[in-house]
């Protein structure tokens, strides 16, 4: 029973992650098939496929209950739902309200979003596949998708806590609207249990980026860090090995230390 009822659930995923770009993608771009009319009237021209929108079949789920578990965290909760009965000011929060209730009606579902607080396990990051573990070996049924950290959940991975979402029903993860590098980089031995993308406001708002000084890059022979980051070589053991030598002593006490 619980993984039927994941497996229809996750088809109200595809369509919640579907929404999102058309929501705040409000500029009325819409193209249209054109046609070249020459003097043979034989040139045509094709429209591109557009990988923005959905290829889903009719569903109604019957007004079942799809629950979401969240971090409290006010960026995991409203980038899930915004609980307000009128349409919040603020666009982003305009474009989650919008999409919870455009999704409820096209798939005739109820979107409940259950967040869990810091005191449950002992690292905020991994609350949520730590809830789901429970839930899993347990045998309930209580949350049907997860919302939380990716580092914590792609922990969890290996653990045969989540399906593979390539073999679910009308999820297509090569649309545009899930990150596709992402993808490439959570598959595991050619399983996918992980997505994210445009739903997703952490996704762009907790975007890190890394700065470093020219002048000591060059001081301590760094080479070119820009086009080692071209060069698709930057990785956390490139940082390491050209950091882990590098240090002055601050503290004037001649030994290497966290204070320096």
């Amino acid at each position: 029973m619980f993984k039927k009822k994941f497996i229809r659930v996750l088809a109200a995923v595809l369509v919640l992650l579907m929404v999102m770009p058309m929501v705040l993608s409000c500029n009325n771009n819409t193209k249209t098939p054109t046609e070249n009319s020459g003097n043979n009237g034989s040139d045509q021209s094709t429209e591109p496929v557009d990988t923005t929108r959905d290829d889903l079949p009719e569903l109604d789920f019957g007004g079942e209950e799809v629950v979401f578990l969240t971090h409290e965290n006010q960026a995991y909760v409203k980038e899930t739902t915004f609980e307000s009965e009128t349409a919040p000011s603020d666009v982003v929060d305009l474009a989650v309200w919008n999409r919870e209730r455009i999704v409820e009606n096209r798939l005739n579902i109820e979107i409940k979003n259950v967040q869990v607080k810091d005191a449950d396990v002992e690292s905020i990051y991994h609350i949520v596949p730590e809830k789901f573990r429970k839930e899993v070996l347990a045998g309930t049924n209580e949350y049907d998708i997860g919302v939380g950290n990716m580092t914590a959940v792609l922990g969890s991975a290996s653990e045969g806590l989540f399906w593979d979402l390539n073999k679910v029903p009308n999820i297509d993860t090569t649309k545009s609207y899930y990150s596709q590098m992402l993808k490439e980089d959570s598959t595991l031995g050619g399983k996918l249990f992980v997505i994210t993308g445009d739903a997703a406001t952490t996704f762009i708002t907790y975007a890190y980026a890394m700065y470093f000084n020219t002048e000591l890059a060059e001081k301590y022979k760094c080479g070119d860090l820009y086009q080692i980051a071209l060069d698709g070589k930057w990785t956390l053991e490139k940082q390491i090995t050209l950091s882990k030598d590098v240090w002055e002593d601050g503290n004037g006490d001649t030994k290497k230390d966290s204070t320096d």
